[in-house]
């Protein structure tokens, strides 16, 4: 499953923002999880849903899991959850 970002996103950031499915198609997202942004490993611990109940940000991450050091990401950056 992948997206895209919506907002840009600090290296330090412990919420993605991210563009949520459409309003009639299934949810990709768990509730909490493993994702990679970039090529950094983060993990997620909640999400928050937009008004059709579809995941838009990915909230308490933690992040540089898999040693790639974070960096800032532009809107628009791929991010795939595992």
């Amino acid at each position: 499953m992948a997206t895209v970002t919506t907002a840009d996103n600090a290296s330090w950031a412990e919420e993605v923002i991210i563009k949520p499915v459409g309003a009639d198609e299934p949810e990709i997202w768990a509730d909490n999880g493993f994702a990679n942004i970039e090529g950094e490993l983060f993990y997620y611990d909640s999400v928050e849903k937009d008004s059709n109940s579809k995941v838009y940000k990915l909230k308490r991450c933690a992040r540089n899991l898999g040693g790639t050091q974070t960096k800032f990401n532009l809107s628009g950056s791929e991010v795939r959850g595992f």
